[in-house]
Order: C-alpha cells, then structure tokens, then sequence
C-alpha cells in the first residue's frame, strides 16, 4: 500500500494506491482547494491509463470539495472516475421536502455527479455514508481483502448540517459580508497567536495537557466521513475533520477493542478542537500525517503535536506535507528534544508513504 500526501493549501487531498484482489486500485480521498485539481491532480491524467476507482469527499469545506469539483468539471479527467463517496442533501435524514437546496459547493459537485452518472455511494443503496442506525461503525467490503469501516457521521450529525444546509441556501445574499466577518475573525485569532511564543522549549506535558482539549462545534467537521481502511494487510485511519467524541462513541459501541494503525490521519490539520488522548488510544500509530499549509488558519496547533508525541507506544514519526512556521519548530531538537522524528514535505511534491 501507498499513500500519497499531496500539497493541497490548507486542506486535504490523499492519494491511495493497493492492490485489490490482485488488481491495483486508488482511492483519492478529498481533492483540497480549487487550484489543487490543476496544480497536482490534473497532471495524473495525462497518463492515458490512470483511472481513480474510488473518490471520497469527506464533507462540504472549501478545503475538501473544491479540488473535487474542478476535477469533474475537467472532461478528461471526470470520465475516469469509476465512483464516488459523498453526503449531499439528499442523503440527509428526515427531509421535509424534495428540493435541493444547500451549501453552494456540495449542491455544484451534486450536480456534477448526477450529470456525469458516476455510481454514488453504491454500496449504501444511494443513502448517506454513515453509521449504522444505532450508531456503531459500518462494514463495507470493497474485496475479498479489502474492508473500509465508517466511523462518522451519524445521524445526528447529518441532521445538524442538513438544518445548517438549508440556512446557508436562504443567507446566499448575505455571503460576503459574512465571509468579511471571517477574514476579520481569522485576522483577531492571527494576532492573538502570534504573541505565543516560537523558539523556547516546548513543554510536551504541558501542551498535551488534557484540560486544553475543547471540543469542536463546526457543523461540517461533525458531518465529516471518517474511516478506517484496510488493504494489503495494512491500514490507515482517515479521520478528515470528525471530531473524536463522534468516532469513540461509534467504535466503542461496536465493542472493539483498540486497533493499531499503519498510519493515522491527524484530523482537520492538526487542530487542537479535533485530536485527543481517547482517539489517539484508539487507534495507536506510529505515523502521523498533517496535511496543511497554515497560512489561514495557522494549524497545526502544537497542543495537538504534543498529544500524539504524548500518547503514542513509541517515538512516533510524524509528517508534514509543508515546512513552514508552524511545522518546522518540531524539526529543532532544541524546541522538541526528539521525542519524534519529524519528515517535511516541500509544499510542492507529494509525500509518499509506502507500507
């Protein structure tokens, strides 16, 4: 197994290659912001053979579903998608109405996918990518070796964002002076962060402290799809955005027992609202990956660094498909006294990881 960590801005964008029954096979899992399709997919194509067997968008951020729908806008490259794994609104549970109405970009890659009659969410009868009704993960079998488990959403999650779906479609007319307040909001928290301070030795005990840990409240990430991949005799834990408190809950009603992962996907960029001593010891690794540029949202937080150096078996090595400001202060053994072994990416090529 493979998988390749592709510079993606801000977001996430993976691509997994195994064989499947003797057969290769790639997911692609989220495609990142917009110029990620032109920038690092779209130069894939010109191989006349390659073909995506699978594409998951795990939820409806920009830094997610962009690069996916430039990619089914593309007419080279949306005819060699075989399949794709996406909630939109009519997957949400209890609908009131046949519209479809929602956020602009998961309505657009709707679209795209019912136009271009791509097999959607096939092996869920058409319905959502979720858990099962009573919450535990669900099984989905891809070959005789092959088996994804979905660990999130639930239903209580798609029901928040199918409210919160439907009040983006009415406040369309209000969308800049909203995305104005962010900008201004992302401005206030820059400032505030960038009075911690960069050079001293980090305090692994102290960041990893668990009264630091809040839960995230973003609509969106709950509704994220989380998964559990395995192929090859290997596995991956693909967390995108999911929040831990999701993920624990439907692992531990499934009864299962901590499972160790080849490599764990750190979720939403290494946020310090999404990673926590629970889903690390859930799903023990010994390679990390985080996925970011930092530039927006100045991730990874280090408090979510140090909780992976804290609760992991050994001296874990951790990626970072960029080396910025905020990744690089984990490659100073002055800062972070190798507790870990930190590999960075360039920005530019893809990291890969083979197993």
């Amino acid at each position: 197994m493979k998988l390749k960590v592709i510079p993606a801005g801000d977001g996430d964008c993976f691509l997994c290659e195994f064989n499947n029954d003797g057969i290769p096979y790639r997911i692609l899992i989220d495609g990142g912001v917009e110029s990620t399709f032109a920038e690092q997919l779209r130069p894939l194509f010109d191989n006349p053979a390659f073909e995506i067997d699978l594409v998951i968008v795990t939820h409806v951020d920009d830094d997610h579903i962009a690069g996916i729908i430039a990619l089914l806008k593309d007419p080279t490259a949306s005819k060699r998608i075989k399949s794709i794994w996406f909630n939109g609104y009519k997957h949400f549970p209890a609908l009131t109405s046949g519209q479809t109405f929602g956020v602009e970009q998961g309505d657009t890659l709707s679209k795209l996918i019912e136009g271009l009659q791509i097999p959607w969410n096939k092996p869920f009868g058409g319905g959502a990518v979720a858990l099962n009704p009573d919450g535990s993960p669900q099984l989905v079998s891809l070959g005789a070796n092959t088996t994804v488990t979905i660990v999130s959403p639930g239903t209580p999650e798609l029901l928040r964002l199918k409210t919160r779906w439907e009040k983006e479609w009415k406040r369309i007319a209000l969308r800049d002076a909203a995305k104005a307040a962010e900008a201004a909001a992302k401005t206030a928290a820059k400032a505030a962060r960038g009075t911690r301070q960069t050079f001293a030795p980090l305090d692994i005990d102290e960041l990893a402290d668990p009264a630091l840990y809040t839960k995230d409240k973003s609509v969106t990430n709950a509704s994220s799809i989380a998964f559990l991949l395995e192929a090859d005799g290997k596995s991956i834990f693909f967390s995108a955005d999911a929040i831990p408190e999701t993920v624990c809950s439907a692992w531990e009603k499934g009864a299962n027992a901590p499972r160790e992962v080849d490599i764990f996907k750190v979720s939403h960029h290494g946020s310090l609202k999404n990673t926590n001593a629970q889903l690390l010891s859930l799903f023990p690794s010994t390679r990390y990956v985080i996925s970011t540029s930092g530039e927006s949202h100045d991730h990874p937080d280090r408090e979510s660094v140090a909780r992976i150096i804290k609760h992991s078996r050994t001296s874990p090595k951790i990626y970072f498909n960029f080396y910025n400001k905020h990744t690089s202060v984990w490659a100073d053994p002055d800062v972070s006294n190798h507790q870990h072994i930190a590999e960075h990416g360039n920005g530019h090529d893809f990291v890969e990881i083979n197993l």
